[in-house]
């Protein structure tokens, strides 16, 4: 027993050195791994390589001032993914430069894009004492437009922007008024322009409010929070909440206007006494007027009635043209007492009636 547990004490000694030597040896890898990295960090002749930068065939900008605003909000977004792209800032106003084109990609007079950019490598040779006429890309950027790529779409922005932008951005949300497209459309619209101008945000919320539904701004004020309200978000959310009611409140309105209202109806309706529905009268048959009187034959002659041919129908029957009874063997069903028509003295009477004579 004691030999056994000596054995198995020798055996966990060697397991142990196996793994202090497996932990010192992936220790030295992983030093020596992060001497490489540091070294070709520190390295200063390594050729950083960088990716092409890619191509967007449906931007363009050809100077319009509609066009300035989306085209550097596009560029800039644009820097922020291409990170790996780019080695220095010339390099990104020349990829910008390469999007100066109208839409069907022509270039030259008809692009003023284009002609701006001419004119700023003509600029740039001719403060640094070159020919402005063989002026290019390929000199070193020392105007202040193309200093910094800050600098560069400052420039555009400047160049191609409509100075008058504040007061038409102003005049558009005055103007702007909810027509049929839902609250949620409208808000997004309405703070598209907002952001263009500065206000107030009292003058905000006013100016808001002018702009949507009129039934929404009553129906804000009857029910109360509409008045006061200061925080244009808050109005808006308000305003959502409030258009979901409006077909209500308008329909509303119009039964109060012709002095019908809910509560009205439910009082009548709870003070009725319970009334059985008078049953209908039958549709009364209207009278023959008295002013000319009937003729009987014309009707029987109109009818082609005649009492031959009554009198034979009966005979075909076996039925009595009398009474208009059965007829079994030689006799009548029923006695002559009950006859509906006592034959006279003179009368013909037929073959039966003879019979029980």
């Amino acid at each position: 027993m004691q030999q056994e547990i000596t054995h198995l004490r020798s055996d966990m000694a060697h397991a142990c050195g196996v793994i202090n030597a497996l932990g010192s040896s992936t220790a030295s890898c992983m030093e020596r791994l992060e001497s490489i990295a540091s070294k070709e960090k520190e390295d200063p002749t390594k050729v950083k390589i960088f990716r092409k930068p890619p191509y967007y065939s449906h931007i363009f900008f050809s100077g319009d001032v509609k066009e300035t605003n989306p085209f550097c909000f596009f560029i800039r977004n644009a820097f922020e993914r291409l990170t790996e792209h780019f080695p220095n800032e010339k390099h990104c106003i020349l990829w910008i430069a390469g999007y100066f084109r109208s839409a069907d990609g022509r270039m030259g007079d008809w692009c003023s894009s284009y002609n701006w950019w001419r004119g700023l490598p003509r600029k740039n040779a001719h403060i640094q004492g070159f020919d402005a006429a063989t002026g290019s890309s390929l000199s070193i950027f020392v105007i202040e437009e193309l200093m910094t790529l800050a600098a560069f779409l400052s420039s555009i922005k400047y160049s191609f922007s409509n100075h008058k932008e504040f007061e038409d951005a102003r005049k558009a949300l005055k103007l702007l008024k909810k027509k049929g497209e839902p609250i949620e459309q409208f808000n997004i619209t309405f703070n598209s322009l907002l952001y263009s101008v500065d206000l107030s945000d009292a003058l905000k919320c006013e100016i808001y409010a002018e702009a949507i539904n009129p039934e929404i701004v009553n129906l804000g004020l009857q029910q109360g929070g509409w008045t006061g309200v200061t925080d244009l978000n808050a109005q808006q959310a308000m305003a959502v909440i409030l258009a979901k009611n409006v077909t209500e409140v308008v329909a509303l309105e119009r039964n109060r206007a012709k002095g019908i209202t809910a509560a009205s109806v439910k009082q009548r309706l709870n003070s009725a006494p319970n009334r059985v529905a008078p049953v209908p009268k039958p549709p009364q048959q209207s009278k023959l007027s008295d002013s000319t009187p009937m003729d009987l034959d014309v009707i029987q002659a109109n009818s082609e009635f005649t009492y031959a041919l009554f009198k034979a129908k009966c005979i075909e029957a076996g039925m009595c043209a009398r009474h208009q009874g059965r007829i079994y063997g030689t006799g009548m069903p029923v006695p002559l007492h009950v006859f509906l028509l006592q034959p006279g003295p003179n009368d013909p009477m037929c073959q039966f009636h003879m019979n029980l004579k």
